[in-house]
Formats: C-alpha cells, structure tokens, sequence
C-alpha cells in the first residue's frame, strides 16, 4: 500500500502518571521529533528549561505533517512518568490540543497548572476552535502579532515567548556540494506544508524578476520541503520560475547541517511572506549576520526594525480559498512587489551598507533572541505562574483544573488533520423531555450558530466538489495514458505528489460526509468499479 495512502499514525500510549506532582518542574509535550516549525519551537524550549538547571520530563506526539528523523532523545526520570512535575507545557497547536487532552485523560491535568505553546499567524484567531481554551489554564504566543488575537477571545492570561533563536552551525560545504551556483545568492527556505499561498514565492520570483534582467548577476535560490502537501502551488512555482537559469529551485530534506550551510552560504535571506507567526529562518539568517529583507508585517517583528533589516511596504489583503486553516476573508497582508524589487537592487548593489546592517542583526539577535535571553524569560514566566496563577487555581489538591475536567468528559477521537476546524464528535442530541424550562434563549442562539455553520459546510462543499472535479480530470489523463510497454524508462504515472493530494482530498471529503451524517467515504469507494486501482 502506498505510504501516503496510509492512516494517520495514532497517539501513543502514555507511559505512566504520577498520582501528584512530586515537585515543582516542567512537563513537555511536542512534537519533537517532528521536522516542522512547531516541533523545532518545542526542542529549543527543553533546551531552555534545561539551561535553567529545571527537572524536565518529556513526552513526543507524531505527526502526519512532518518527517520524523529528527535524532530527538527522549527525557524521563525514573520511575518514567509522563507527568511527575506541577507544570504542563504543551506545545501542541489549538487545533490539536483538545485531540491530545482526550488521548492524555484526567490523570495527566490533575494537579498540574497547564500551558498551551500555541503557533499562529493571522491577526484574528479562529472563532472554531473554542474548545481548545479548556484544555489549557494559560497560553503562551510565539509573538506579540500572535498574542493579540488570541487575547480577543479568551480571558486567560496570554503571553507571549518568542522562539529561542540558536546560532545556526553550518557544515563545511561549498556551493557545489549544495548544489547552489556562485555569484551573489539571495535565499528563501519554506515549507509547503505551511501553506505556500501564506509563505508567497512566487510573489518573490516576480520581485526578483522586476528587480534583475536575466544574466545580470545575482541568482535566487528557493529551498523548499513537503512538496507533495500542494502539487498545485509547487507547479505554479515552477511555471513562474521557468525559462530563468538565475532561479534555482531546490527541492527535498536536507539535514539540519546542511540547511545551515545553505544559509551561511547566502548573501542577503528574502522573505516575501502575507503573515508568519514568528519567521524562524529570517531570525536564523539574521543571527549570521545576513542582510534581509522581509515583509514589514506580522511575528518577525517581533525580531526585525529598520535598523537590522529591510522592511518591504504592504497593503491588507484577504485569504482566498482553499487556505486552511485560515478562514477564506481573513487578512492578511499583500507585500509590495516593486518595493520588494527596490531593495533587492539596493542590497546587491550597495554591499557595505549591506553588511553594516547584517551585522546589527547578528548583535540584535545575540543579544535580545538568543537561547540565554529566552531562558530568562522562561524563568520569569514559570516564576510568575507559581507566585501568581497556582494559588488561585488551587492547584495540588490532586483535582484538575474545572475546564479541564468538563472537556474531558468527551471522548476526543483523531480522525482529522491537526488543523481541523471540524468539532470531535457529535453534540448528545436532547429529548423534548428532558429539556430544562427557560431555555428557550440558549436554544436560538444554538439555532443560530447552527446556521452559520451549516453556511460554512455549505461553501467547503463547493471546494471540495471543485478539487473533486480537478481529480476527475487528472484520472481520465491516467486512463488515456499508453499501456506500460510504451511508457519511457522512468517515467512515474502515479508519483508521491499525486497520492498525496488524493489524500487530502479523501480526508476533507470525509470530514464533510461526517458533518452531513453520511457513511465514511470508504463504503462508498469501495462499492465503485475500479477502486482497488
């Protein structure tokens, strides 16, 4: 069976949990062997607790979003609890929170103030997912852009802890062996599993190319990963690059050594984003000394002024569709291109004032972000929790927190992607009997909400029929294509990047069958001529 046919891998079992905390420390949950954004968030914060001289017990999630290579060692102090110490920090997403408080239980929350590490990068928070405020006590935001959002719906204490940004230590590689030409280098380094369209190369490619003729010197080199999570956006990627030998394309994992080479080996970092929670890789470029240029706009300015970097101008656009999991009309923001093309020219041609401005980023970044700075922070923010939040909780009585205990008496199941937007099961129905008088005011307002959703449901039918149809069009190719004696040596019908958009496409139809009360999708598929093929 094609791997990428294959279910999302289950939540492990929890080892054992300690009754009561057997002293002040951290628990750590993450996903830490996960090659994503988040799971690189999470390892820097155990290197901070640890830094700190913390007991520290860590416990690593899966996930289908990522690789899992990342040489990652489990701590646990013996007896090898899951949860011995009186802090729960999970670096765990709200989309995803309430799935792992279901898969944790009551015994892991009981007597431990809990904190939920959340990544975001639109200004607004998703009004669906308000469940995930119940499985946390307090909420810590990659940055201030992140953190305000999220202040807007909830009445608990939101802070916000930056990501510790580690000196990158590069191999001692030549461009050659990264595969990358000689000349100056700008470099962009993203994810499509973060949503491409929200990261924007090709917004960069079209900057690049108002900014420079082809042949006139300098050469854009984008590093990307998780092509196969948006076929679509890597194949506009290449039509826009296309027919330019100074855009070089790479595609593919590199060892976390060998990324850090590409970004030492660069000249100037580039970063063309609509919204970044925080922009791990610009800070990186930043704490080498690297002349960027970025949007002026959202979490890295958490990092980046007009003094350590190049801030492009922006206009407020809008989310389109098909961008989970953010809400098609979001805002967002819409760089200016030309402003973009200005100073690509100004830092190619202009290399000294280049220099002295990467070299104030690289004192900035040493000073204000480094992994000392954040443990001191981090310090503050555990002191401040035990001196201020615990002793209003009550916590150590060996009971959880209230809103912990009411979301767990649900059964969370994990069916869905860790961006599901999807509520975990369906809410109990109530018999005309057993209605309580006077409810009649919560009931419409229940109606109403109903209602808004069932507008949403509506319009994901109508993406999910438009992907369906694309689909349709991509089998009938399949099945006009020659038989396999006339295939050419190599050649791939059916590659990684086609199964896993079938994928997708199977998890959010089943998600939408479930919302309308349908069978899941695979007893329906399987009673089709020609589904095993």
């Amino acid at each position: 069976i094609p791997e990428a046919l294959l279910p999302a891998p289950a939540m492990p079992s929890l080892p054992g949990l300690a009754p009561e905390p057997v002293g002040p420390g951290v628990n750590l949950v993450g996903y830490l062997r996960s090659e994503l954004g988040l799971g690189e968030a999470a390892r820097q914060v155990v290197g901070a607790v640890r830094s700190l001289g913390l007991p520290l017990s860590t416990l690593t999630l899966p996930t289908v979003h990522a690789r899992q290579e990342h040489p990652f060692e489990e701590l646990r102090p013996e007896p090898g609890w899951a949860n011995p110490y009186d802090i729960n920090l999970v670096c765990v997403n709200a989309g995803a929170v309430m799935r792992f408080a279901g898969m944790a239980g009551r015994g892991f929350f009981s007597g431990r103030y809990t904190v939920g590490y959340w990544a975001w990068e639109l200004e607004g928070f998703p009004d669906s997912w308000p469940r995930a405020f119940e499985a946390v006590d307090e909420i810590w935001m990659n940055s201030e852009h992140a953190a305000t959002g999220v202040r807007e719906v909830t009445e608990k204490p939101v802070a916000v802890f930056p990501v510790p940004v580690e000196l990158p230590t590069p191999a001692p590689m030549t461009r050659s062996a990264l595969g990358v030409p000689q000349g100056f280098l700008f470099l962009f380094v993203f994810d499509y599993g973060s949503v491409a369209e929200r990261k924007n190369p090709v917004g960069l490619v079209q900057a690049f190319k108002k900014a420079f003729a082809p042949g006139e010197g300098p050469v854009l080199v984008i590093k990307s990963i998780s092509e196969a999570a948006n076929p679509t956006a890597r194949e506009r990627l290449h039509y826009e690059a296309g027919g330019r030998p100074d855009i070089v394309l790479l595609e593919g994992y590199m060892p976390r050594a060998h990324k850090d080479a590409l970004l030492a080996a660069c000249d100037a970092y580039v970063s063309l984003h609509r919204a970044e929670g925080f922009g791990i890789t610009m800070a990186e470029a930043m704490a080498l000394g690297k002349p960027t240029i970025a949007t002026g706009y959202s979490g890295n300015l958490e990092f980046m002024t007009r003094e350590n970097s190049y801030l492009v101008g922006w206009q407020p656009g809008r989310v389109p569709a098909d961008c989970r999991p953010y809400r098609q009309g979001a805002v967002w923001a819409e760089p200016d291109l030309a402003d973009a093309a200005a100073l690509l020219r100004r830092v190619f041609e202009n290399p000294e004032e280049a220099h002295r401005v990467g070299e104030v980023a690289r004192a900035d970044l040493a000073r204000l972000h480094s992994p000392a700075a954040r443990a001191r922070l981090l310090g503050e923010l555990l002191d401040r929790i035990r001196r201020e939040r615990m002793p209003l909780e009550g916590l150590g009585r060996g009971q959880p927190p209230t809103s912990v205990a009411l979301a767990l008496t649900t059964r969370i199941e994990d069916p869905m992607p860790e961006d599901s937007e999807v509520p975990a099961g369906p809410a109990p129905r109530v018999g005309r009997g057993e209605r309580p008088a006077g409810e009649a005011g919560p009931l419409r307002a229940r109606l109403k909400e109903t209602t808004v959703r069932l507008e949403r449901v509506r319009g994901e039918r109508d993406q999910y029929r438009s992907r369906a149809a694309r689909l349709q069009t991509e089998l009938q190719v399949l099945r006009a294509t020659p038989p396999a004696a006339a295939i050419p040596p190599g050649k791939v019908l059916v590659d990684q990047e086609s199964l896993e958009e079938l994928r997708r496409a199977k998890r959010d139809l089943v998600r939408l069958l479930r919302r309308l009360g349908r069978p899941p999708l695979g007893w329906v598929l399987r009673r089709q001529s020609g589904y095993r093929r």
